[in-house]
């Protein structure tokens, strides 16, 4: 959040619990290695990383795709992600 305090998300956040399956999408993408080790990579790209998501929500099934935005370790060893919907699917190769 800005030192303001103000938001910078376009939509607002709700607090739903649904359940998740996503898979990446059929996209090959290349970058380029920042660092290197036996245990990990950081790499760059031009483009986002895309997944295909499908959300549950009661009796709804809704299919979208989304972009990472970001990405981090909680203390508790979880993993959390943030990602951006888009607005079209991307095109496919």
């Amino acid at each position: 959040m800005p030192a303001d305090g103000s938001e910078r998300r376009a939509a607002p956040r709700l607090p739903i619990r649904a359940q998740l399956r996503f898979k990446p999408t059929n996209e090959v993408r290349e970058g380029i290695t920042v660092d290197l080790s036996e245990t990990g990579i950081h790499f760059e790209t031009d483009k986002p990383l895309r997944i295909l998501m499908e959300i549950l929500v009661g009796r709804e099934r809704e299919r979208k795709y989304a972009r990472l935005a970001w990405a981090r370790r909680r203390p508790d060893g979880k993993i959390a992600y943030g990602f951006e919907f888009e607005e079209k699917p991307p095109e496919e190769a």
